[in-house]
């Protein structure tokens, strides 16, 4: 598709005053980005054509009303959506917007898509991005969906005509993992490096989630490779140098029809990244505190055990010698009472050794 408001695209149509060359020029924009996106909305179209007044919603419907376009319900959305109707496929083929082969989705299965969100937040991201563009000298882009290159397949890239000048768009409505999105930015980074693209827009659905996406830059995306499985493994890092980054932008869609980019190192709100690595830092201190305190009473229950058990043994060993000890005084004692009472049966014991005897057997009970 070849996008232009351009006067010196105005003039193409020879025949035409310049009220229905307008009109005309108009009519193709929304065609042509409906054959080239499938769906959009009313408010998408309008920020097409550049209708700021209430006369952008009747040149939409007058087109419903011809039969070049439908509004059909989304079974994903809450607003209606607009596709092209054959009538307006057929306009394109025959005025050579669009090749003979091209195709035409049914109403059901733009109905049953589950990806609206995605592809009318990609549209606006592209006109954002269109606005800057034309703003910085480029009246005329071409756009080319789905766009294939080594490593990735690009949302959406716009190339001018007259240059080489290329610049993927890449718009995310959800978070990635961190490993998906570090391989998109670094394969971007390295498109950047090696001329495939001369800018590279990052666009999300709101500002949290575009800082989210930059703070990963400021953290250092990890190197990752992708197998023909699309499974992703890591193969080292890999510095970023501003020259490149500098042409690497995240924007956001504050509301329809309002897109604020700006050069990663222009961020305004890397505040954000340096005040995440520092909640990291916390928290991970906080987690070796909590490992620590765990270890610490782990430590001092095992401790407790081996002195408890170390005691107990103790106090058995010594209760052991102590009842050998009076077992063994016992039994001596009962030795002396029975010699003394066979010697005193027999009458063979003089009064000084039974004294003596009686003497040691008294000093026993004391025990």
């Amino acid at each position: 598709m070849i996008y232009s408001l351009d006067k010196t695209t105005i003039n193409n149509y020879l025949d035409l005053n310049e009220n229905q060359a307008i009109g005309e020029l108009r009519k193709v924009l929304i065609l042509q980005w409906l054959n080239l996106f499938k769906f959009s909305n009313r408010q998408i179209l309008s920020e097409v054509i550049d209708v700021q007044s209430s006369a952008k919603y009747r040149i939409i419907q007058k087109l419903i009303e011809r039969g070049y376009i439908e509004e059909i319900d989304s079974n994903y959305h809450s607003t209606k959506l607009i596709k092209l109707k054959r009538k307006g496929l057929s306009y394109l083929v025959g005025e050579e917007y669009a090749p003979d082969n091209t195709t035409l989705l049914s109403s059901n299965t733009i109905r049953s898509y589950t990806r609206v969100k995605h592809e009318l937040g990609l549209q606006h991201l592209a006109l954002g991005v269109i606005k800057k563009l034309r703003s910085e000298g480029f009246p005329v882009l071409k756009l080319i969906k789905e766009y294939r290159v080594k490593t990735l397949s690009v949302d959406l890239v716009l190339q001018c005509p007259y240059s080489h000048y290329k610049v993927a768009v890449e718009y995310e409505n959800s978070r990635k993992s961190r490993k998906r999105a570090d391989y998109l930015i670094v394969q971007h980074y390295f498109n950047l490096s090696n001329g495939t693209f001369n800018e590279v827009h990052f666009g999300f659905k709101d500002e949290s989630l575009m800082k989210g996406y930059a703070s990963y830059v400021y953290e250092k995306p990890k190197r990752y490779k992708k197998n023909k499985n699309g499974k992703l493994t890591l193969s080292g890092d890999i510095k970023l140098e501003n020259e490149y980054l500098s042409q690497m932008y995240f924007g956001h869609i504050a509301k329809p029809g309002t897109y604020i980019t700006a050069p990663y190192p222009q961020l305004d709100f890397l505040e954000h990244a340096k005040q995440r690595e520092k909640n990291n830092a916390i928290k991970a201190k906080k987690e070796r505190e909590k490992q620590k305190e765990y270890l610490r009473e782990k430590l001092e229950d095992e401790i407790y055990e081996e002195v408890y058990e170390d005691a107990k043994n103790d106090a058995r060993h010594e209760l052991y010698n102590e009842i050998a000890y009076k077992i063994e005084r016992q039994t001596q004692k009962q030795t002396y009472v029975d010699i003394l009472k066979i010697y005193d049966e027999m009458g063979m014991i003089k009064a000084g050794f039974r004294g003596l005897l009686q003497e040691h057997i008294n000093s026993l009970e004391e025990e």
